[in-house]
């Protein structure tokens, strides 16, 4: 079978989704100026709408908070424990219904605040550096983040949630071992069920150490007369953990998969090969072992494909599924977006060329060699026209701080001053007739050539 007709691993589509959601929530935030919290912690519900939006997600009857979705409420802990999301604590002044400021009696003490917490997004180059892993190492950083962090509990909404970096109790971190284990020893393809009231269904996943065993036959015994007092199976923690993993995190990863693709079924199906949470090689010795792989082996690879993207004559771009995150992040950071749905529509603009420029340090050439990258063929000749001319007018464009400006009457004057070589050195461009930008240390040779030639200089100093 050749290389370029390698089958596709199941639960990669979910693996691509769940990549380009961290990217859309880190992205919704950082556009919004942050994400504002609750006392209890949690994001707003206007903003769990529009989060909602961005991603596209599943409808749900009502009005869903944050913990109502635990996809959502997943993928912002997530990103919170990467690093992209930061909790800042703010301090506002209280703020009357009618829209009046409270005014605030400075004989009375501390003026009344509340402190309250909002989520800010990373610097741009943060998620750059995480983009950059292989799809498969970035599967490995986030399902080892989970595996071994306690800001995941099993019931999200039970307690006050731990924080970013609190460790896995033992006893969710060894269910969790096991658990994977479990998942390594079948194919991807085979079935699998979560444990339903403490007792695993057919096909599921359970293996413990005879100890084990024996503590879940006490537990059993102990519990067995108030189960049959009340008619409900408690179910053990391990259990619960192992639940809450299969219906939670490794099916949003794409480490198991819906097996009909009905999310009422419990039934799982293996997805992703779960060595991806091993450390992967680097790029080169990927591409080295692929080479030695024949024609006829069935390659099973876990490569993050974009969809079709299209560049138009008339300066538009449309992105075609599968979105990933790392073309979705090319996209936003040289163009502006007008549309995301089934497809993602932009334009190159001068702004956004300038952006580019100043956040990504890219220039015309890096941005074509970018796109054309992304699009497969080379750009129609009038936007690489468009996006050169772009530059060349951005590039006439300086900035300098701590400058020193002449600005005399008369042109004649400067004529003179740069009409000598000695004086023409302090002048290291001639912005107009009346106008020259002075090098750096001549303020003081210019002041005094200037009395000694009738005229009285007056210094103004500007701060920005």
């Amino acid at each position: 079978m050749k290389r370029s007709e390698a089958t596709v691993a199941p639960g990669l589509v979910e693996a691509i989704l769940f990549q380009r959601d961290l990217y859309l929530y880190w992205r919704l935030a950082r556009l919004v100026g942050g994400l504002p919290l609750t006392t209890r912690g949690l994001v707003s519900r206007p903003l769990v709408r529009r989060l909602r939006a961005e991603l596209a997600a599943a409808p749900q009857q009502g009005d869903p908070g944050e913990v109502d979705d635990l996809r959502l409420f997943f993928l912002r802990r997530l990103l919170e424990r990467l690093g992209l999301l930061r909790r800042v604590a703010e301090e506002q002044r209280g703020r009357r219904t009618d829209g009046a400021t409270d005014t605030v009696d400075a004989n009375a003490g501390a003026a009344a605040t509340s402190v309250k917490a909002r989520l800010l997004a990373a610097d741009e180059r943060e998620m750059a550096r995480y983009l950059a892993h292989p799809l498969a190492e970035r599967l490995r950083i986030c399902a080892r983040l989970w595996m071994a962090g306690g800001w995941w509990p099993d019931s999200p909404g039970a307690a006050e949630l731990p924080t970013p970096l609190a460790p896995a109790p033992p006893r969710i971190a060894i269910a969790r071992r096991q658990l994977i284990e479990s998942l390594l020893a079948l194919t991807p393809g085979d079935l699998t069920s979560a444990p339903e009231n403490g007792h695993p269904r057919a096909g599921a996943l359970h293996i413990r150490s005879r100890g084990a065993h024996q503590r879940r036959g006490a537990a059993t015994a102990s519990h067995s007369s108030s189960q049959r007092s009340t008619g409900r199976v408690n179910i053990l923690a391990e259990d619960e953990t192992q639940r809450a993993a299969l219906l939670g995190p490794l099916t949003w990863m794409g480490f198991v998969a819906l097996a009909d693709g009905n999310p009422a079924d419990e039934t799982r199906r293996v997805g992703l090969p779960l060595a991806a949470l091993r450390r992967q090689p680097t790029p080169v010795a990927q591409a080295q072992a692929q080479a030695e792989v024949g024609d006829d082996e069935e390659v099973a690879a876990l490569v993050e494909q974009h969809g079709r993207i299209v560049a138009q004559a008339n300066l538009t771009l449309i992105a075609y599924p599968p979105l990933t995150a790392p073309a979705l992040h090319t996209l936003d950071s040289c163009a502006e977006r007008d549309a995301l749905d089934q497809t993602a529509r932009y334009r190159l603009t001068r702004t956004a060329l300038v952006a580019a420029r100043n956040n990504q340090q890219w220039q015309t050439a890096d941005v074509v060699a970018r796109l054309e990258g992304l699009t497969g063929t080379t750009l129609p000749t009038n936007v690489r026209i468009t996006l050169g001319d772009w530059e060349r007018h951005v590039e006439r464009l300086r900035l300098t701080p701590n400058v020193t400006i002449v600005t005399v009457e008369d042109a004649a004057i400067l004529d003179a001053l740069l009409a000598d070589r000695a004086t023409a050195a302090w002048v290291e461009r001639r912005l107009a007739p009346t106008i020259v930008l002075l090098t750096h240390d001549a303020l003081p040779h210019a002041r005094r050539w200037l009395l000694k030639h009738g005229r009285l200089p007056a210094s103004v100093r500007h701060d920005t």
